[in-house]
C-alpha cells in the first residue's frame, strides 16, 4: 500500500525526524551498524528570519517562521558496546558554492570542542584523548566520481608501513586525530535496495517525489518493522500544515541564496577578469616604462660618449697648437742663423710658402 511522508531531504523534516530519540537511535544505529545504548543528540543550526521588505504570495509564511537557511548540522554523542563516539550529521539538498569549506570548517569545531574529550590512562600516566568522530554526509547532488554508488563508507585502515599488516585503529592516538565517515549520495538511491540500510534510506530517495516535492510515495509493505517508527515520524509530519508550510518558505530561501551564489560567483568571474586586464595593463605600462627609460639611458650614453669625443677633439687641437707654436719658434731661429727658406722647408718637410708665412707671424 502507497502512503505518503514527508521529504526528509528537507531540513526541517529532517530535524523534526532526528528530534524523537528513539527514531534517532533506529536511524543512526542502522547506518553504522552498532547498538546504540545512549544518545545525546543536539541540533546545531544556523537560522535566520527572513523580513517584510519583500511582498510576495507567501509573505505572512515567510515573517511567521524562523527556519535553518540552507543547513542542518547534528552533533550526537552515543555510547555503543565499544564505546563513546560522536556523530555529526550534515545535510545538504543542493550543491552551494563553499560546500566543502563549511564541511570542513564544522568538522574543525567538533575537534576542538572540549565536550568531545575523555581522560584515559595507561600503565604510566592519565592523558587526555578525543572521542572518536564519525561523519555522516546526506548529499542531495552527484558526486560525478561515486554517481552510481547509493552509501559510501570512509573507513580507517591502519598499517605497517614496513609490514603491510593491518594494525589496531583503536588506539587513542588513531581515533582521536583520524575519522572516519558515511556518504549517503542520495540521487544514487534511485531503485537501489539491496540491503536493509538501502532499503531504510529509500526514504531519501528522490525518484519517489509527487508533483509536490515536499511529499513521497512509498511502500510501507518495503520497511522492516524496525523502521516503522520512521515511516511514522514522516507520514505524521506529511500531515502537518505547519510543516508543509515551512517546507515551502525553504525552498524560497534555498532559491534565494543559489541566486545569491549565482551572482556573487559572477562578479568573481567579473573582478577575476578586470583583474587580469588591469594586472595586463600594469604590465604593458611597465614595459613602456622600462623601454622609456632604457632609450633615455642610452641617450645619456650616447651624449657622454659626445661629449667624450668632443673633449679629445679639444686635446687634439690643444696639442696640435702648441706643436705648430714649437715648429714656428724653430723656423724663426733658423733663419736668424742665416738658414735659407728653402733649407728649412726641405729640413722640416714643409713648403717653401709654409716657411714664409711662420716668418710673417
Amino acid at each position: 500500500m502507497k502512503i505518503q511522508i514527508a521529504n526528509p531531504i528537507y531540513d526541517v523534516v529532517f530535524k523534526f525526524l532526528m528530534e524523537d530519540s528513539k527514531v534517532a537511535k533506529t536511524l543512526l544505529s542502522a547506518l553504522i551498524g552498532q547498538e546504540i545504548i545512549e544518545l545525546d543528540f543536539l541540533p546545531q543550526e544556523m537560522s535566520m528570519r527572513l523580513g517584510a521588505k519583500r511582498k510576495t504570495k507567501t509573505q505572512t509564511a515567510v515573517d511567521k517562521f524562523s527556519l535553518t537557511i540552507y543547513r542542518m548540522d547534528f552533533s550526537a554523542k552515543i555510547r555503543t558496546p565499544e564505546g563513546s563516539q560522536q556523530i555529526i550529521i550534515e545535510l545538504q539538498k543542493a550543491r552551494l558554492y563553499e560546500d566543502i569549506t563549511r564541511f570542513r570548517a564544522y568538522l574543525g569545531k567538533q575537534y576542538q570542542n572540549q565536550d568531545f574529550f575523555v581522560w584515559l590512562r595507561d600503565s604510566k600516566k592519565k592523558y587526555k584523548a578525543g572521542i572518536p568522530i564519525f561523519a555522516i554526509y546526506f548529499l542531495g547532488y552527484e558526486l560525478e566520481a561515486l554517481s552510481k554508488i547509493p552509501v559510501v563508507l570512509v573507513d580507517n585502515l591502519v598499517r605497517d608501513r614496513f609490514t603491510k599488516n593491518i594494525l589496531d585503529k583503536n588506539e587513542p592516538f588513531i581515533s582521536s586525530l583520524f575519522h572516519e565517515g558515511m556518504i549517503v549520495n542520495v540521487p544514487a538511491l534511485k531503485g537501489k535496495r539491496r540491503d536493509e540500510v538501502e532499503k531504510l534510506l529509500s526514504i531519501f530517495d528522490q525518484s519517489n517525489r509527487s508533483k509536490d516535492f515536499h511529499i513521497l510515495n512509498v511502500s510501507e509493505q518495503d520497511f522492516p518493522e524496525a523502521y516503522q517508527n520512521i515511516i511514522r515520524r514522516l507520514q505524521a509530519a506529511s500531515q502537518d500544515a505547519e510543516m508543509l508550510e515551512k517546507m515551502l518558505v525553504e525552498d524560497q530561501v534555498m532559491t534565494e541564496f543559489q541566486q545569491l551564489e549565482e551572482a556573487l560567483e559572477q562578479a568573481e568571474v567579473k573582478l577575476n577578469v578586470e583583474r587580469k586586464a588591469k594586472e595586463e595593463a600594469e604590465i604593458k605600462l611597465n614595459t613602456e616604462q622600462q623601454a622609456k627609460e632604457q632609450a633615455e639611458a642610452k641617450a645619456e650614453q650616447a651624449e657622454a660618449k659626445a661629449e667624450q669625443a668632443e673633449a679629445k677633439a679639444e686635446q687634439a687641437e690643444a696639442k696640435a697648437e702648441q706643436t705648430l707654436q714649437k715648429l714656428v719658434s724653430a723656423v724663426k731661429m733658423l733663419s736668424e742663423q742665416g738658414l735659407s727658406i728653402e733649407k728649412t722647408a726641405e729640413m722640416f718637410g714643409i713648403s717653401e710658402k709654409e716657411v714664409r708665412n711662420m716668418l710673417s707671424t
